[in-house]
């Protein structure tokens, strides 16, 4: 996961095709690897149309129809042999009245994953890094690898939450057994993309003529 994200954050900055084949395999056994793994890949792509120059947004496609192939087999199966999951219903997170009745699972979801994303014991100091080249990224201008790391961060925490909102699971046992699981394709995707934030290069932005980060 945490590669396919950083050849997009890649390809973001410098337009370069051939991350983005790449990309499309790491991202691609991503979700074929982790439950939560489709949801981290859609924001990544999401991220990147998001940060890209408006005329190369259509280069995306190949490898999200790529990522979506590489899934479809076990989709498939899992369709034919009725297998459905036990912790969640997809459904339940477009239940404007499921989500409300739910509400009260939204804080204590953010707040452990804040506390395990913060903890010096698992990760170090791997998200100070990840802020620093953040601020390097803006000062070099850097503003499109910026834009596509804030956007995928949020969006894939944004999805954990989510997740524990809908789960049919109690929730303190499920933060305990899972948050420290779940969180680092997060951590670790955004510490992976610290050298591209803070490497300075040319952009291709359609005709390679505005320099960035």
């Amino acid at each position: 996961m945490a590669l396919g994200v950083c050849g997009l954050a890649g390809w973001v900055r410098s337009g370069e095709r051939d991350l983005l084949v790449t990309t499309a395999i790491f991202l691609g056994a991503a979700v074929l690897t982790k439950s939560e793994g489709e949801a981290f890949a859609l924001a990544a792509f999401v991220a990147a149309a998001v940060a890209a120059p408006a005329v190369r947004r259509r280069e995306l496609v190949r490898p999200a129809v790529a990522v979506v192939l590489i899934d479809l087999p076990w989709r498939l199966w899992v369709a034919i042999h009725g297998v459905k999951s036990t912790d969640y219903r997809v459904s339940d997170v477009l239940s404007p009245s499921y989500l409300a009745d739910h509400a009260n699972r939204v804080w204590p979801a953010i707040r452990e994953l804040c506390i395990q994303m913060a903890g010096r014991g698992s990760f170090g100091y791997l998200l100070p890094l990840v802020g620093v080249a953040l601020a390097g990224a803006i000062a070099l201008r850097g503003y499109r690898t910026v834009t596509f790391a804030a956007v995928w961060i949020v969006l894939s925490f944004a999805a954990l939450v989510i997740t524990y909102w809908v789960s049919d699971n109690p929730l303190t046992s499920n933060l305990f057994n899972s948050s420290d699981r779940t969180i680092d394709s997060i951590v670790f995707g955004a510490a992976l993309l610290v050298p591209v934030l803070v490497t300075r290069e040319r952009e291709a932005n359609g005709a390679h003529e505005h320099p960035s980060g």
